[in-house]
């Protein structure tokens, strides 16, 4: 019997005009590498019991589909049963929009209705809840009159409810669940076009689809208006984008969402800009990407060729992403994990220097720009057939080589892209000192000269330990520390916390543990 996603991906290979990998699969469902096999092989066994011939994945083509079995399928036209079961992640993230849009009182009971799970099931829920909406500086609480509720500021509300429809958009539409009409989304990608062609500009495809479903949720469900500063509005006010929204969506939307929609136009990812007029941010935004660049050059060495082809580049991409950051609107990177992978180094060092952007522009950036970022230079560093050289760490254990390839073997876990020098003599050390970019220690060096690069570690690694040599070494996974310490601690303290606050105490515990 297939599942909800299995019928889900044969539905998409047999509609589809072009050919999927695994990959297109992944980053449309959100799903592991893992489970698209294991649903493959279903979807398989499944042909075979109807005597059809079965999908093949060619390497560097893709996944291919007879002829015999899209004409079954549509002819057949068979319904999705209702096999499908969330997992916690998922049912965890529709319940946050659920809580969001609903304009009924929602309690426990309501929830073990809605999704058919026990109430300790849901009492765990309402934790991971709480975790999702604070990244967003949101709150989950409790109230008597009007039942769960999500508060905060409205903007951030609409960026979770963007993050969720862009990360789930899978299950609204194999589950039909009520969220948007379907009409409503195309309808705003007619005028999408129309817009563009106005304003002369096209769009990214995906960050354009991402706002059209968003909008289509708002017009369904009317949730309150975003207000803004009355600097701010008067800025978008004075926008040829308003004056163009104002006229193309009279009597679809609100007009009192033409504020918020020329905020996502000004945010979005532009493909193609004939009409670039200079404002007076120019100069702001030409010295951070300069800022970047430079960056770049001291953690690499890099000198790149086409400099001007990069500087351009980053400033069409910062010039929007400037206000995706004030008003933290995240649209998702469907390549992100695909540039992690294969540009882990590049990623690496655009993280450093995001970092430390963060601290002149005083806003946060998230994964998912840190990975549009980094395509930049990484792309140009393919075109110029450049190469960044792997960190070189020395690993100093003066008291004994036992713990040395224990060490070893820790960071070596912690990412692939480095070259590790062992010492076992303070000879060694100090031949070697000038010749690696990091050194790791289990005692302290009297070098001044290395103390920069230097970080003394104890001998047996703790979670701390782990943690801090991620940070010193700026490596993309952060979360290698043991998070199930936190998770014991909870367990252990669940008496003595009120539910309320139960999200607060793990927060405060886990930044104690990072410290």
């Amino acid at each position: 019997m297939l599942d909800y996603k299995d019928n889900y991906i044969l539905k998409q290979l047999v509609d589809s005009d072009t050919i999927f990998t695994i990959t297109d699969i992944q980053e449309r469902l959100g799903m592991s590498q893992r489970s698209i096999y294991y649903s493959l092989e279903r979807i398989n066994d499944y042909l075979s019991r109807l005597d059809l011939p079965a999908i093949i994945n060619k390497r560097g083509v893709g996944l291919l589909i007879h002829d015999k079995v899209v004409a079954y399928v549509k002819k057949s036209n068979s319904a999705i049963n209702n096999d499908y079961i969330c997992t916690s992640q998922e049912r965890n993230n529709l319940q946050v929009l659920d809580i969001l849009l609903s304009k009924k009182y929602t309690n426990i009971s309501t929830l073990m209705d809605d999704y058919t799970v026990s109430r300790s099931t849901i009492i765990k829920d309402l934790r991971e809840i709480r975790a999702i909406v604070s990244q967003f500086n949101l709150v989950l609480e409790f109230n008597i009159e009007r039942g769960y509720e999500i508060q905060g500021s409205e903007i951030q509300k609409r960026s979770l409810i963007l993050m969720i429809c862009s990360d789930y958009s899978y299950l609204m539409d194999i589950k039909s669940m009520d969220y948007y009409d379907i009409s409503d989304v195309n309808k705003m990608t007619e005028l999408f076009t129309e817009i563009e062609e106005r304003l002369n500009v096209i769009y990214v495809r995906s960050t354009l689809h991402q706002l059209a479903v968003l909008l289509a949720v708002i017009i369904k469900h009317k949730p309150p208006q975003v207000h803004f500063e009355p600097e701010d509005k008067a800025a978008f006010l004075a926008t040829n984008e308003y004056k163009i929204v104002s006229e193309v969506f009279d009597g679809f939307i609100n007009p009192d969402e033409y504020l918020y929609l020329v905020l996502h136009l000004l945010a979005l990812r532009v493909q193609y800009s004939g009409n670039a007029p200079t404002t007076k941010e120019d100069k702001y935004i030409g010295e951070l990407v300069n800022f970047m660049i430079n960056e770049f050059y001291n953690l690499t060495l890099i000198n790149f060729k086409n400099k001007e082809e990069l500087n351009t580049n980053l400033y069409f991409h910062m010039k929007p992403a400037l206000f995706r950051f004030k008003y933290g609107i995240n649209y998702r990177n469907e390549l992100k994990s695909q540039i992690m992978n294969e540009f882990t180094q590049v990623y690496r060092i655009t993280k450093i220097i995001c970092k430390k952007l963060e601290k002149i522009i005083d806003f946060i950036i998230s994964e998912d720009e840190i990975a549009y970022i980094a395509i930049h230079f990484g792309a140009l560093i393919e075109k110029e057939q450049q190469m960044i050289a792997h960190p070189r760490i020395l690993l100093v254990s003066l008291s004994g080589k036992a713990l040395a390839r224990n060490l070893r073997r820790e960071v070596e876990s912690f990412t692939k892209d480095v070259v590790i020098i062992d010492a076992f003599r303070m000879h060694d050390v100090i031949s070697l000192k000038d010749k690696v970019d990091y050194i790791i220690s289990t005692e302290p060096l009297k070098d001044v000269i290395t103390k920069a690069k230097t970080m003394v570690i104890n001998p047996i690694l703790n979670d701390r330990d782990r943690y801090n040599i991620i940070n010193f070494l700026g490596l993309t996974n952060v979360s290698i520390y043991n998070l199930d310490v936190v998770d014991s601690i909870m367990k252990d303290l669940e008496d003595y916390i009120d539910e309320s606050k139960y999200g607060e105490v793990r927060d405060i515990i886990k930044g104690h543990l990072k410290k």
